[in-house]
């Protein structure tokens, strides 16, 4: 095949809808709830230091907020390896405000003394109240020895952190809109991580599907979830996910590609995704979810990677046996094999509605029929897997109502 085989996927789409334990000690229970999200590095790294640990249903609840005594025991038990040698601080010596906070005494007592935290004034820590961003980056860039004299709060100190890429993977938030955010468990975790004292231990990374890698142009289908996830290069990027059959076909966004406020969904009915060498770049719905249905109701998706992928090539059949097809090219007569494992699909207008019928009957695609094939196994230079065609009778219906559809020979 030339044009036709360069890689279109056609296949069914099933779609199925588918201070307790605070910051202490170590743990070997596995954390369930960061699994696949943009927090699962920082967190399974922190869980391994020993620096955090989760709550009795083995979560971590990455999404609540850190108060300012939490935030304390946080930097004492990342930046204090050999705890046996640390002298006793107590808290109550500098603050008047810890009552009901004395298992917190020896980190907010460090913090204090090392000037980490300064308190708002009138012996004041308030250690019940969340923890900002902007103040957390400030602790960790004096906790880390970073601070200078003529610094300016808070300013100074998100520059200095985003100098130091101490923010960069943040999620849900932007600097400096975002400075008196509260910061979340996970939140604290990713910083914590990027201050390079904590060893990482990276579940593995969730990987573009074989079909999409190097892939550029144009694909269609329909999504089944999206989510945000750390790729290989621990950047937080959106991932998308189809549902084909019983597999799942996932592929990871492009950097700065934002998808995920497009809610896509099942509901979103076919959508067009623009890939660049393998990374997602964009995506449009292009169609509700029942214009595009097999007889049986099934879905059908399609991923497509012609040479021109915003079209769909239907060429017309000249002759046909039990092993080929041939067609006119445009200038010429071609022809294509079978694979063993052939599907076909009948297309026809029902009103204003394209639909796809998977039919048994191959020995229906004669001269004057319209058809696109198409390969996924690559099992010879000529062999197809999936054929589309569409009756004569039914072909100028078709070409009118799919201006996408382009009728060649």
């Amino acid at each position: 095949m030339k044009k036709i085989l360069s890689l279109l996927l056609v296949m069914t789409l099933v779609i199925t809808m588918s201070a307790s334990a605070i910051f202490a000690g170590t743990t070997s229970t596995l954390i369930t709830d960061v699994a696949g999200t943009p927090y699962s590095t920082a967190v399974n790294s922190l869980v391994a230091a020993g620096i955090v640990n989760g709550y009795e249903d083995n979560t971590y609840r990455p999404e609540n907020p850190v108060t300012r005594a939490e935030a304390c025991k946080l930097l004492y038990e990342t930046y204090i390896t050999d705890k046996s040698s640390i002298p006793a601080y107590d808290a109550k010596a500098t603050f008047n405000d810890i009552p009901g906070y004395g298992w917190a005494s020896q980190y907010i007592g460090w913090c204090g003394d090392t000037g980490i935290v300064e308190g708002y004034g009138n012996g004041q820590f308030r250690p019940g109240a969340y923890v900002t961003v902007a103040e957390f980056l400030t602790m960790l860039i004096r906790a880390g020895g970073h601070e200078a004299p003529d610094m300016t709060w808070p300013a100074d100190y998100i520059a200095m952190a985003n100098d130091m890429d101490l923010a960069s993977n943040l999620v849900g938030i932007t600097l400096p809109a975002d400075n008196n955010t509260a910061s979340s468990r996970g939140n604290c975790a990713i910083m914590l991580l990027e201050t390079g004292l904590i060893p990482v231990v990276r579940p593995a990374a969730p990987e573009t599907d074989p079909v999409f890698k190097g892939f550029s142009g144009k694909a269609f289908g329909f999504v089944l979830e999206n989510g945000k996830v750390l790729n290989k290069s621990d950047q937080v990027v959106d991932m998308i996910t189809f549902q084909v059959g019983t597999e799942e076909y996932l592929a990871l966004a492009k950097k700065d590609v934002d998808l995920e406020s497009l809610n896509l969904s099942p509901a979103s009915g076919l959508v067009c995704l623009q890939f660049s060498n393998g990374e997602i770049t964009g995506a449009t719905p292009v169609h509700d979810k029942d214009d595009v249905k097999a007889s049986d109701g099934t879905s059908i998706m399609m991923l497509t990677a012609q040479d021109q992928p915003d079209l769909l090539e239907f060429y017309k059949v000249t002759d046909s046996n039990d092993s080929y097809i041939f067609y006119n090219n445009g200038t010429d007569v071609d022809y294509v094999g079978l694979s063993s494992h052939f599907i076909v699909y009948n297309c026809y207008m029902d009103g204003n509605e394209l639909v796809y019928s998977a039919t048994p009957y191959y020995n229906q695609i004669d001269e004057k029929c319209y058809f696109a094939a198409f390969t996924v196994a690559n099992e010879g230079s000529h062999l197809v897997d999936i054929i589309v065609y569409m009756e004569p009778s039914e072909a100028a219906a078709i070409f009118q109502n799919n201006p996408h559809f382009v009728r060649i020979g």
